[in-house]
């Protein structure tokens, strides 16, 4: 079954303002079928098995790519965005909170990085926000302005998977 994963992803988000996933990898099947590389994401997830994941980066199949990191919880952070990747926040072991608005509404964007592959804009008032707990996940796609590795409590360390699916 052979498919342009670009043009289903147009088909399938065409008119949607914010599109961020948040799931469970219990029901991780409801969100398959966007496209082959996102497939490839969610199914390594799916599996459970970051032993291999020791030694930093891991690259799969279809242009993905996972990362697990130690990334400190903050009380607030800088948006975040990008234009070639979908992010993928998965926290193995404790909770994390993620903020998500709109690329568009969020104001004060510098310019693009090339080399890290995102832009970045000052903390501003909006958005939404969800709790990651261990076997939550979020998608963030392009249009998704995200703030990950936040906490309302105390600020401190997490191990997380971070997967990213090109567009």
């Amino acid at each position: 079954d052979e498919r342009d994963d670009s043009k289903a992803y147009e088909e399938i988000w065409t008119g949607r303002r914010s599109k961020m996933i948040w799931g469970n990898v219990k029901y991780i099947d409801h969100y398959k079928g966007i496209s082959h590389a996102l497939d490839v994401a969610l199914d390594y997830l799916a599996a459970g098995d970051f032993k291999e994941l020791e030694n930093g980066k891991l690259d799969l199949e279809a242009g993905v790519f996972v990362k697990l990191l130690d990334q400190g919880l903050k009380n607030s952070r800088d948006w975040e965005a990008h234009k070639k990747y979908i992010d993928i926040h998965f926290p193995l072991e404790e909770s994390e909170l993620v903020t998500v608005m709109e690329t568009a509404l969020v104001p004060g964007w510098g310019e693009y990085d090339e080399a890290k592959e995102r832009m970045k804009a000052p903390a501003c008032e909006g958005g939404s926000t969800v709790t990651l707990h261990p076997g939550d996940f979020a998608v963030t796609f392009p249009e998704d302005a995200h703030m990950a590795g936040l906490t309302s409590g105390e600020e401190k360390t997490i191990r997380k998977v971070l997967v990213k699916v090109p567009v």
